[in-house]
């Protein structure tokens, strides 16, 4: 028998796929700034999408009864690892005590690309800023993030809306 390479050590070492772990965090900051900016008059919060407001819901109990419908021999233990590689929907909702106003959706995956479904009003006032990014679906007024410093980048561009900085100040004085 010869000797080969192990092939499975270079898919190992492989690291070029920049992963979305930072994505959490970096928005999760972001929206506690929020907080800290207005003296706690308007707040961020970034979380998950609830299920009531997507197909989310639906697409969870058909994985469900497909989980309970796919054949797993009794005494096997193992978990299917497709449950860790999973697309997930979060949102950026601005508010205080009166108003919600959702700034945009974020589709994660474990890595970039992502996908941000940003407000119409706040989309079009920065969308000649947001030229150098994919836009996938204008009319959805998505935009495809490549990576955690394009997630940087797009977000203070976010912030240069005349639509975004009227009702976060409206929502302070109000």
């Amino acid at each position: 028998m010869t000797e080969s390479k192990n092939i499975w050590s270079d898919f190992l070492k492989d690291q070029t796929v920049e992963t979305t772990d930072q994505v959490m965090p970096f928005l999760t900051t972001v929206a506690e700034q929020l907080g800290q900016a207005t003296s706690g008059k308007v707040l961020a919060e970034f979380h998950k999408q609830s299920d009531y407001t997507t197909y989310a819901g639906i697409v969870a109990a058909t994985s469900e009864i497909v989980k309970a419908v796919s054949y797993k021999p009794s005494n096997d233990p193992h978990e299917d690892a497709n449950d860790l590689y999973r697309m997930e929907k979060y949102v950026f909702d601005i508010l205080n005590d009166s108003y919600r106003f959702t700034l945009f959706e974020l589709t994660i995956t474990p890595y970039f690309p992502i996908t941000m479904t940003v407000d119409e009003g706040v989309y079009h006032d920065v969308r000649e800023s947001l030229s150098g990014y994919e836009m996938p679906d204008d009319k959805r007024h998505s935009i495809e993030i490549g990576s955690q410093n394009n997630l940087k980048e797009i977000f203070e561009t976010l912030l240069q809306s005349k639509k975004l900085k009227y009702l976060v100040t409206s929502l302070m004085n109000g």
